[in-house]
């Protein structure tokens, strides 16, 4: 730190007087007001006269306002936050700060909105989903690191949201007392990094911070509904809340054939001992079957399964065969001791999930039994107790196809479950529900009279 002042020049002139100036610059008295000019080459020249363009060049990457939206995205928020920082005392010529005052403007829309998604991923991923995660496996120093992370993200969205360039992130907290919209957010931060990892209250405070965030995103009609899982917002963050739902339908359904296409391949390479079945060679009720399960998904859900599938093609191994596999665990009992050790080893923690997450869907399939008698018998009995070699019950067949879920997929499905659960939607008849739609019911309760 010290006394000291730039001068900025356009290029021809910079050629004509900038190597005089700067010796002018140079001569001026080593002390002023009592502080001592300073200069260290680790922090390189940063004051004297330099060519306007150079001056932006070294701080933004660019000689003057970025041109395309990727220029925008792809460079830090600090940097143009370096750019406007500091007070100009004169600018005859004006060119200086046209720069400055267009970057001030801050990012085009598409490149905020997309700058606020990646934040929004970021803090689920390292606050919601991986600090949680490490913490289970007893990794004090990884959940750490995360928790870090999380807060640092939660910052450069609070900056985000206010539209302010985040500064160098030792400045982050402390730039948070200039901006207007940040909640109770800085307090708690301070209490999180105070409490620090591992303790009780962190969990809970990281879902507080999420949901505060949720709710900047609704004033700002960047996001909708009352899931703070920030990350199963970024969808319509970039695109708007208001974009047409048939574009989205449309992505949704080109996902949704697309995981039926791949499973559909891989059953029908499924070898059963029995010889092949004549499902095999049904592709619409396989189709109406699987796309009835799908429809109910998040895109986010649909992609994540999607390269579960294609990395596992691509090592040559069949998750069809995989799960009908590990079926036969209750239903052959026999058979599966011959081929256990082939599978895929689950981890316990990774086993509770899934026990968690079938108890969830077994107790919403007994209750649409009770509501749905007639359809309910047209599918699956419910309990892994009713499992023969003949009879795969729905419990049985749920566990097994989870149990192929790699640990994101499965991180999603489980939240997708819990959500579920708790808005009072029942998994198992919304989707009996659309396979009675594409069977040409009216209703399920029209399936249900005909039945």
């Amino acid at each position: 730190f010290g006394p000291g002042f730039c001068l900025w020049l356009k290029g021809k002139d910079y050629k004509k007087i900038g190597k005089e100036l700067q010796k002018e610059y140079d001569a001026l008295p080593k002390k002023f007001m009592g502080y001592e000019r300073l200069e260290t080459e680790n922090a390189g020249k940063r004051t004297g006269v330099f060519r306007i363009g150079k001056f932006y060049k070294n701080l933004t990457g660019f000689k003057g306002v970025p041109e395309t939206e990727e220029e925008w995205l792809h460079t830090e928020d600090d940097r143009f936050a370096h750019a406007i920082n500091g007070e100009v005392f004169s600018d005859g010529l004006g060119v200086f700060s046209a720069i400055r005052d267009e970057i001030a403007k801050y990012y085009p829309d598409s490149v905020w909105r997309r700058k606020i998604a990646r934040a929004a991923s970021l803090m689920s991923q390292s606050g919601q989903y991986n600090y949680v995660r490490m913490m289970k496996r007893g990794d004090l120093v990884t959940a750490s690191i995360y928790l870090s992370d999380f807060m640092k993200y939660t910052m450069q969205m609070l900056y985000l949201l206010n539209r302010r360039y985040a500064p160098y992130q030792k400045w982050l907290r402390r730039g948070l007392s200039e901006l207007e919209r940040t909640g109770n957010i800085p307090g708690m931060l301070d209490k999180i990094a105070s409490d620090g990892a591992g303790a009780e209250s962190v969990p809970s405070a990281i879902e507080s911070v999420c949901t505060q965030i949720l709710g900047m995103l609704k004033d700002l009609e960047l996001a909708r509904g009352g899931d703070n899982y920030l990350d199963h917002h970024a969808a319509e963050i970039v695109y708007g809340t208001a974009y047409a739902k048939e574009d989205r339908r449309m992505t949704k359904k080109a996902l949704v054939d697309k995981i039926v296409q791949l499973e559909w391949k891989a059953f029908d390479k499924v070898e059963n001992q029995g010889g092949r079945a004549s499902c095999q060679d049904d592709f619409q009720t396989f189709s109406i079957m699987r796309t009835s399960q799908y429809m109910l998904w998040t895109e986010e859900m649909l992609e994540s399964f999607i390269a579960d599938f294609e990395a596992a093609n691509a090592k040559g191994w069949n998750l069809i065969t995989e799960k009908y596999g590990r079926m036969e665990e209750t239903t052959a009992p026999e058979e599966y001791a011959k081929i256990k050790d082939s599978l895929p080893v689950i981890s316990a923690e990774k086993k509770q999930i899934i026990e968690a997450i079938v108890a969830i869907q077994v107790g919403m399939m007994e209750e649409f039994a009770k509501e749905y008698p007639k359809a309910a018998s047209e599918a699956r009995s419910i309990r892994t107790s009713e499992d023969t070699p003949v009879n795969t019950s729905y419990e049985t067949y749920l566990r097994g196809e989870i149990s192929t879920y790699s640990d994101e997929t499965l991180a999603l499905y489980g939240r997708f479950v819990a959500a579920a659960a708790s808005q009072g939607m029942n998994i198992a008849k919304e989707t009996i529900t659309n396979s009675a739609l594409m069977y040409g019911y009216a209703s399920l309760d029209d399936m249900e009279s005909k039945l």
